[in-house]
């Protein structure tokens, strides 16, 4: 039986694999490059990845049945690129935006979007936006209008810098106390200092005419939003399946921002996260790999000293990564962006297999050995060792794989079954390839500790093992601190433009892009839990359909009757309004009149004086400036762009309310209402958050204050905090499966709890040790290195059992176990496959790179526990591991 003769040392590998390997060598090469080959070809031909986070946890739980309701009644709501427009002036914020949705929309077809929706840009709310206000203030509107009107007209008529300044300053001279009882003058000069200012400098800084009318403060960092939110047309047979989508967005913006500058757009949204996600993993796995190859590589020639025998070692860990590959695209059918992490594990994983066989090769052949009886001898001295090591590595993954974590689950799997496929390329095609090479004597290098740090653990066992325990002290004080971060944007590059687009959302609060959703069965239903919703402290706002639809239509349209009396003359709709050029003497001429108005104004009057001082320095400034005409004319036409082009966009805003008429619900424009009634006639409520969602607190503040109201309800911020405690479960569930399958393998070789419990102590101190220095290092578990300490007793048992099993077997001594070459290659192991884990926390993918740094950690503390504690152990309790003469 295979496990007897494991428990008692005696080879298990079939003597008929590697004598008909070494009979022939050349068919073995021919045959594993044929399956690598047709494996490779169905990887390249089929390979997908998912990059959706919220999709790494299984569709049976009851908050992914909530999702898929809404994702069935409401696609739109789903897979969508937003564009963010940014300004310090809402006009031309909200000109952008209509002008980037009717440009989108023209193009929607052959650019493969299904839909875009720009909220209120659109004729229709131009014309009747207004009449969704309260009463009071479309009545407020009105006033403020009948107040400006003598100061609209005559731009009305001449939209150009001097017809603008020539206004302001007979209003401060002679009839300026209309602006000045509203208190709109000291808000102005205010505003007017810091557009010259700008244009001084070289920048456009638009002047809002809304804001002052409105009566905003008009603060100098309020940046006004509008956005376009698009649907497209996702091809899933691509790699990227958003990339073409979001090409055609920011090509189309860029195009734009060349005729309306000084605005912002950024893209985010699911579409852009995943796409940012997709570049940043394709990245982080691209350079992990050739990082994790390079440094194995090295590793390699420095232990082996032989490149014929370095690019066999690598050449076996291709051909077992390629068929890895391959058994996941025909298994699974894709990678996710947890799954995809096996690619750089398996390199320091798989090429341990590698390690110890050529070691043992090497060995043989240094005691003169001919070379197929050497090659025959080292897969019977380390087959063993390396079959433990296969299957108890793959327990580890397999934990994953009956958990409810999708991500992990497939890792599980697919680096599961990659044990086994490396432990058969190292047991066949490897030695195939020793076999067909030139003989190589070499001396390489025995990456030794020395003899006085070898002997240090056993000589020195009180001191080693108090200090572990001091350790052990440690890390339980600090386990209390160990916790799991469930936001996926932590994941993310954070420096890709859709995650800083989404952190600046999230602080502004009611624009969070996360939000909770309710479905209702009629209106009625709808409004009633929106204004349930609406009275706690954690909503900022809700949204639904009936928001669209106006009260007291008829006083409403009654107060914008004024405005036939009220507005000033305009070019009828859809003709724009345009700003008009003015010759450069006039303009500087302009600037000099008003600056002397700014100093009349100073003299007669006490309002705003710091305001109108600040605005005369900077008048007074330009002025000097456009005595130069070749210095002047960049800042002059900055100026007329960043006065006037808000201006006739507020002018065009203001000849639309004139056609304001009553709509009902059928009356909406249909990108508008598909997004709160489907076609089922299932109503959608949105409920915002009035915190910033990425702090754990406000999250689980707002989930739970909502779920009080309606325990129905889903969105990202139920899906992350579910997926959170999901995955927590999944981690908890694995840890229990690996430990009760690796313990019960080990029982079953070992037919011993003492030396099980020995092989498996290392493994309890580095997990301890590990989630120690989490707390300690500020590192919180998250949807990727989670993985970390299940994955650890796969990986360390394997050290484990090299040292247990030599000791067993060999005739050294506690103090000279560490100066064999199975401590040796339990070393040089060790240092490749850090190599390997070290790659990835240089990853910009931050869930690359921590799960790198947590790896790296958890390798480095098992090695101190096996190399250092468990020979202390050994030394001073002799008796835990029977030597082999005594086994049998």
């Amino acid at each position: 039986m295979p496990l007897r003769r494991i428990r008692k040392n005696i080879p298990c590998m079939p003597r008929w694999v590697v004598q008909a390997v070494l009979a022939r060598p050349g068919l073995t090469l021919l045959l594993a490059v044929a399956l690598t080959g047709w494996l490779g070809w169905y990887t390249v031909s089929h390979f997908a990845i998912s990059t959706d986070m919220t999709e790494m946890v299984s569709d049976d739980l009851p908050f992914r049945q909530m999702r898929k309701k809404l994702d069935q009644a409401f696609p739109g709501q789903r897979e969508t690129l937003v564009a963010v427009v940014e300004s310090d002036a809402p006009e031309m914020a909200r000109a952008f935006q209509e002008k980037l949705a009717v440009r989108l929309r023209r193009m929607a077809p052959e650019a493969g979007l299904e839909s875009v929706f720009a909220p209120g840009a659109d004729e229709f709310f131009r014309r009747n936006g207004i009449l969704l206000r309260e009463l009071d203030q479309v009545e407020e509107t009105v006033d403020n209008l009948a107040g400006v009107q003598p100061f609209l007209t005559p731009l009305a008529e001449d939209l150009s810098l001097p017809s603008l300044l020539s206004t302001l300053g007979d209003f401060l001279i002679v009839g300026g106390q209309e602006l000045e009882d509203a208190e709109t003058l000291p808000k102005l000069f205010a505003s007017m200092h810091r557009t010259i200012e700008g244009a001084l400098q070289g920048r456009l800084k638009y002047l809002s005419w809304q804001e002052l009318m409105r009566g905003d403060d008009g603060q100098e960092d309020e940046i006004s939003r509008e956005f376009v939110v698009v649907r497209p047309r996702l091809d899933y047979g691509k790699l990227n399946p958003g990339r073409q989508a979001l090409q055609t967005v920011r090509t189309t913006a860029q195009e734009l921002a060349r005729e309306v500058p000084g605005v912002r757009v950024r893209l985010t949204g699911n579409v852009a996260l995943k796409s940012d996600d997709l570049r940043s993993v394709e990245n982080s796995v691209g350079l992990g790999f050739a990082l994790s190859f390079i440094a194995v590589a090295a590793l390699l020639y420095i232990g082996l000293a032989s490149w014929r025998m370095v690019l066999a070692c690598l050449a076996t860990l291709l051909m077992g990564l390629t068929c890895t590959l391959g058994f996941a695209m025909l298994a699974i059918g894709r990678l996710n962006l947890i799954s995809v992490a096996f690619v750089v594990l398996y390199i320091g994983l798989g090429i341990d297999y590698a390690i110890q066989y050529s070691l043992s090769y090497r060995e043989n052949m240094r005691r003169r050995l001919e070379k197929h009886q050497a090659l025959a001898q080292a897969a019977e001295e380390t087959g063993n060792a390396l079959m433990l090591c296969s299957v108890t590595t793959a327990l580890g993954f397999y934990s994953f794989v009956p958990t409810a974590y999708i991500g992990a689950s497939e890792l599980g799997l697919i680096s599961g079954t990659g044990m086994f496929i490396i432990l058969a390329a190292t047991m066949t095609v490897l030695p195939a390839m020793f076999a067909l090479m030139p003989t190589d004597l070499t001396q390489g290098r025995s990456l030794s500790l020395g003899r006085r740090v070898s002997r240090f653990p056993a000589r020195r066992a009180r001191l080693v093992t108090g200090s572990a325990a001091v350790l052990i002290i440690a890390s339980l004080a600090l386990l209390p601190g160990v916790h799991f971060d469930a936001n996926p944007l932590d994941l993310s590059d954070q420096d890709a433009e859709s995650v800083v687009t989404a952190r600046d959302l999230f602080r502004t609060g009611d624009n969070s892009p996360w939000n909770i959703s309710l479905l209702a069965h009629d209106r009625e239903e709808a409004a009633r839990e929106a204004a349930r919703l609406a009275e706690l402290p954690e909503v900022a706002r809700t949204v639904h359909i009936g928001d669209f639809l106006p009260t007291d239509v008829e006083d409403k349209l009654a107060a914008l009757q004024d405005l036939e009396f009220i507005l000033p003359p305009l070019p009828p709709a859809p003709e724009p309004i345009e700003v008009r050029h003015c010759e450069y003497a006039r303009c500087r001429a302009a600037f000099e009149n008003f600056g002397q108005a700014l100093e009349t104004y100073l003299r007669e009057s006490d309002r705003g004086q710091s305001e109108a001082a600040g605005l005369l320095a900077s008048v007074r400034e330009l002025t000097v400036r456009l005595s130069d005409r070749q210095a002047g004319e960049s800042a002059l036409r900055l100026l007329e762009q960043a006065m006037l082009q808000p201006m006739a966009a507020l002018l065009e805003s203001l000849r639309d309310l004139r056609r304001a008429e009553p709509f009902g619900l059928r009356d909406l424009p249909p990108e508008l209402l598909e997004q709160y009634v489907s076609p089922q006639g299932v109503y959608l409520v949105q409920a915002f958050p009035s915190q910033d969602l990425s702090i754990p607190e406000n999250q689980r503040r707002f989930v739970d204050a909502v779920r009080a109201v309606d325990p129905e309800v889903t969105g990202p911020p139920v899906a992350v905090l579910e997926s959170g405690q999901t995955i927590s479960g999944a981690f908890l569930q694995a840890m229990l499966i690996a430990v009760g399958l690796i313990s019960l393998f080990l029982l079953l070789v070992l037919r011993s709890a003492r030396e099980t419990a020995l092989m498996l102590m290392p493994l309890t101190l580095a997990i301890l040790y590990t989630l120690g220095a989490m707390t300690a290092l500020g590192i919180a578990f998250n949807f990727a290195n989670i993985i970390v300490v299940p994955l650890i007793l796969g990986i360390g048992v394997d050290y484990s059992i090299h040292l247990v099993q030599r000791y067993r077997s060999g005739n050294e001594s506690a103090e000279e176990l560490l100066g064999t070459a199975t401590a040796r290659g339990v070393l040089f192991s060790a240092l490749t496959t850090t190599a390997s884990f070290v790659s990835l926390a240089f990853s910009p993918h931050d869930g690359m790179a921590g799960m790198g740094l947590l790896l790296t950690v958890s390798i480095g503390l098992m090695l101190l526990a096996t190399l250092m504690i468990l020979p202390a152990v050994l030394a001073l309790w002799p008796g835990l591991a029977n030597k082999r003469n005594q086994a049998r």
